[in-house]
Parts: C-alpha cells; sequence; structure tokens
C-alpha cells in the first residue's frame, strides 16, 4: 500500500516538472494560432499516437521492475536462507561472497587468515 502511495506522490511530483517546463517552452515558443484546423488535428493525433506509446512504455518498465524485484527476492532468499556459504564469480573473476547467517562470521575469520597467511 506505501509503494502505491509513492507512486502516485512521484506521478504527481513529475506532472508538476513536467507543466512548469511546458509554461517555459509555451512562453518561448511562437504563435500557432496560424496553423490550419487540418494541421492542428494532425499534431493532435500525433500526440496522442506519443502519449498511447509512453503507457505502454510505461507499463513494460513496470512488469520489468516487478519481474526484477522477483528474481532478487529469490537469489536473496537462497543465499540468506541456504545452509551453507555461496561463492558468486563474476566473468571478470571478482568473487562476492554471501554466507548464511548462522556460519559467517566463522566463515569469514577463516578466510581473513588464510588470505593474511597467503600474503606472507
Amino acid at each position: 500500500m506505501k509503494n502505491g502511495k509513492t507512486n502516485k506522490g512521484n506521478f504527481f511530483k513529475l506532472r508538476k516538472q513536467a507543466e512548469k517546463k511546458l509554461e517555459t517552452r509555451l512562453e518561448n515558443a511562437e504563435d500557432l494560432s496560424h496553423l490550419s484546423s487540418e494541421t492542428k488535428d494532425r499534431l493532435l493525433h500525433e500526440l496522442q499516437v506519443y502519449q498511447i506509446e509512453l503507457e505502454m512504455q510505461n507499463e513494460e518498465l513496470l512488469r520489468s521492475q516487478l519481474e526484477l524485484e522477483a528474481a532478487r527476492k529469490n537469489y536473496a532468499d537462497l543465499y540468506n536462507f541456504a545452509p551453507v556459504g555461496y561463492i558468486t564469480i563474476s566473468e571478470q573473476g571478482h568473487g562476492k561472497i554471501e554466507l548464511d547467517r548462522t556460519r559467517g562470521t566463522t566463515f569469514c575469520i577463516r578466510l581473513k587468515r588464510k588470505m593474511y597467511k597467503a600474503r606472507m
């Protein structure tokens, strides 16, 4: 529920910013009253199509965000509730150590000792 209120607040904040930008642009824009009715209708149509395109892109972004949040939660659960520790290695060879919470401290201490001894 909180997320919905936050999204509405962000929407209104974004809308206010857009309205301010529009006011600035209108102050600097040329007078459009000389345009024909057909040209105005065509411009209105283009704006409506563009609005629908933006709404569709927004829906896709929201869907992607939900999928990413679900994937993150799944991996967080995998790492946080595993009976053993995990090591994730990136393509560049950098390791990220993720441990379960019960044995994490012991493992980190052993790892630090091994790393310290390896340097000597």
